[in-house]
């Protein structure tokens, strides 16, 4: 797969999440707020917090695969990282909140887990450059 197809497509994801971040904000904000506790409430607002930075996340690497292209496999594997951060994470406080299992909360940590991997890798390819 090319560099500019690659970014591309990390690009339109990334973008497609941030949409999706002010969607389930927005819904979180005005149809659920009668319907679940304020504690879950902050439950689903955490989920979309991190929803949104590690897709401001992705964005920015997307943008460095264009500009150091010689390291894209591992730019993409850092994007990866933080998608499954975004599904384990946040995706299981929302099906927490939403779906009233707690059990689900035991996946939460992986997904804090894979967003520290990712960031962790992105610190040590910015400390060999």
């Amino acid at each position: 797969m090319s560099t500019k197809i690659s970014e591309n497509r990390w690009l339109t994801l990334g973008g497609l999440l941030m949409a999706l971040s002010v969607i389930i904000g927005a819904f979180g904000a005005h149809g659920l707020s009668s319907v679940v506790t304020t504690e879950r409430l902050i439950t689903f607002d955490t989920a979309v917090k991190y929803q949104l930075y590690h897709s401001l996340g992705i964005l920015f690497i997307s943008l460095l695969m264009t500009l150091k292209p010689a390291l894209i496999r591992q730019w993409q594997w850092i994007s990866a990282l933080m998608l499954l951060g975004i599904v384990l994470f946040s995706g299981s406080l929302y099906a927490l909140v939403l779906l009233d299992i707690p059990k689900l909360g035991m996946i939460t940590p992986l997904g804090g887990f894979s967003w520290i991997i990712a960031w962790l890798w992105f610190a040590a390819i910015a400390w060999k450059s």
